[in-house]
């Protein structure tokens, strides 16, 4: 809507997990601009489930499929960028997991 382009609007709830992340992976294969949003949430640190912000708008960057030396999809991936750039997601395969990224 900001851009004046047309808008298609996804619910989440209308599309299996593997659905959704296709779509989205289309999407970002069509470079088109695309954002997210956070409902509910609270951990009751007040900062959003892991980190990510109750109530809020992410851009996604891009979708993502890792794969192992075989060539099998081993996990699925977002890249989302918060607007505000303060607080971050802390779960796994975040910017501080050691353990996922080698």
């Amino acid at each position: 809507m900001l851009t004046g382009m047309p808008v298609k609007i996804i619910r989440p709830a209308d599309y299996s997990a593997d659905d959704l992340f296709n779509l989205l992976k289309e999407f970002d294969e069509k470079h088109y601009v695309m954002g997210a949003g956070t409902t509910g949430g609270y951990d009751g640190s007040g900062n959003g489930y892991k980190g990510l912000v109750s109530g809020h708008a992410y851009t996604i960057i891009a979708a993502k499929e890792l794969k192992n030396s075989s060539g099998q999809v081993v996990d699925k991936m977002l890249k989302m960028r918060n607007p505000w750039n303060s607080e971050k997601y802390v779960g796994e395969a975040s910017d501080s997991d050691s353990a996922f990224w080698t």
